[in-house]
C-alpha cells in the first residue's frame, strides 16, 4: 500500500522517547516513493491518449498526487521532529553532544548540531560583547543560590574557572563554586551538585 514506508517512519519517531537512530533506509524509500509517483504522474499528463475530461483518468491523478503529498508531508515531518529534538538537545546539554546520541545521528545532523551550537555562541557574544559574554544555555531554570556545592565523580585534573581561578577536580572532593561555570561540568557528568536536605 502506498505511503507505508513514511508512515512507519512517523510510528518510528514516536515511539521513541527521545531520538531512534537515523533510518536511511526508510528516507531512501519514501524519496524513491515520492520520485515514482511524480514520474506516474509526469508520464499521464504527457501521454497523448490523455483525457482531461475523463473523471477515472483525472482521478487517478489526483490520488497519486494525495499519495505524493502525503509522502512528502510525512519525510518532512520525521527531519524536522529530529531537528526540533537536536534543538532542544542543544539547549539542555549545551556544547557536548552525548555520545550515545551522536551514535544515532546521520553525518549531516552532525553538522547540523554543530552549527547551531555555533549560532548559539555568536548569538551568546553578540549580546554580552566580548566582555561580557552570556551563555543562555546555562540555568534554564532560574537559580535559587549563585553558587553551588559539586562534588566530583571522576579525576579531572585543574580547570581555571573565569571567577573561582584554578580549581583541582579530584574524585570525591566537594567545591562550592559559581552556578554558572560548573554548568558545562555537571552536563558532561564530571561533577554533581550536592543537594542540601
Amino acid at each position: 500500500m502506498e505511503t507505508q514506508n513514511a508512515i512507519k517512519l512517523i510510528r518510528e519517531l514516536k515511539a521513541n522517547k527521545f531520538l531512534p537512530k537515523f533510518n536511511d533506509q526508510g528516507i531512501l524509500d519514501v524519496c524513491n516513493e515520492i520520485r515514482g509517483e511524480f514520474d506516474k504522474i509526469n508520464e499521464t499528463l504527457t501521454d497523448e491518449n490523455f483525457d482531461r475530461e475523463d473523471k477515472t483518468q483525472t482521478s487517478k491523478i489526483l490520488v497519486t498526487n494525495q499519495h505524493m503529498q502525503r509522502n512528502l508531508r510525512c519525510g518532512l515531518a520525521y527531519v524536522n521532529a529530529r531537528l526540533d529534538r537536536l534543538h532542544r538537545l542543544a539547549w539542555e546539554s549545551g556544547k557536548s553532544l552525548p555520545e550515545h546520541i551522536k551514535e544515532k545521528l546521520s553525518p549531516p545532523e552532525v553538522t547540523y548540531y554543530h552549527a547551531y551550537i555555533e549560532a548559539i555562541d555568536d548569538y551568546n557574544k553578540s549580546i554580552g560583547g566580548a566582555a561580557f559574554a552570556m551563555d543562555l544555555t546555562v540555568d534554564m531554570q532560574p537559580p535559587k543560590e549563585l553558587f553551588i556545592e559539586v562534588r566530583v565523580k571522576v579525576d579531572y585534573g585543574s580547570v581555571v574557572l573565569p571567577e573561582s581561578g584554578e580549581v583541582n577536580l579530584a574524585k570525591g572532593t566537594t567545591h562550592l563554586l559559581r552556578r554558572t561555570e560548573v554548568d558545562h561540568l555537571i552536563k558532561k557528568g564530571i561533577v554533581d551538585e550536592v543537594i542540601q536536605a
